[in-house]
């Protein structure tokens, strides 16, 4: 009797140490998941999940300008459209206009009806022509901005004149 004792007793030894074998790889296998993976499976969370407002990045485009025909400077341009509101700047380092003239800006599309519209005037700050435009529509359908030298005396027209600076979105 006693060697069956032993017996039993060797059998529930294997099986406690099978079981604890077995356990232990369970619980420290290393997760073989791509790293890439789980970037993509894992919500991002922050305190912003918390009070209902949006992490999102925001993506405002921008663009060079560049200086057409015989004009120097150069400048850059953003757009935005977010919430309802589109927003265009331009920042541009031109000489001054010549007597009786100013720069405005234009964007462009000329498979819309209009084909362009004025984006208003481009001002003098401080040593820096800027403009800003802001609308209630969504204008990121006109690709193509331009700077324009205008007659004083002409106003806004509604008819671009000479062409000084370009660029596409």
């Amino acid at each position: 009797m006693k060697t069956y004792y032993w017996i039993i007793i060797g059998i529930v030894v294997l099986l406690l140490l099978a079981i604890g074998v077995l356990w232990y790889f369970d619980n420290t296998k290393i997760d073989k998941t791509p790293p890439s993976i789980t970037k993509m499976i894992t919500p991002a969370t922050s305190s912003a999940e918390d009070n209902g407002s949006s992490n999102a990045e925001i993506e405002i485009e921008t663009i060079q300008l560049k200086a057409v025909g015989n004009y120097k400077g150069m400048g850059s341009a953003t757009r935005i459209f977010q919430d309802g509101k589109f927003t265009h700047t331009v920042t541009t380092t031109l000489g001054n206009p010549e007597l009786g003239k100013f720069y405005e800006g234009w964007l462009v599309n000329m498979s819309k009806t209009p084909p362009f519209f004025s984006t208003g005037p481009v001002e003098n700050i401080d040593g820096v022509y800027e403009l800003t435009y802001e609308a209630n529509m969504d204008y990121l359908g006109y690709t193509m901005v331009v700077i324009t030298e205008e007659t004083s005396a002409n106003g806004f027209d509604g008819v671009p004149e000479d062409h000084v600076l370009e660029g596409l979105f």
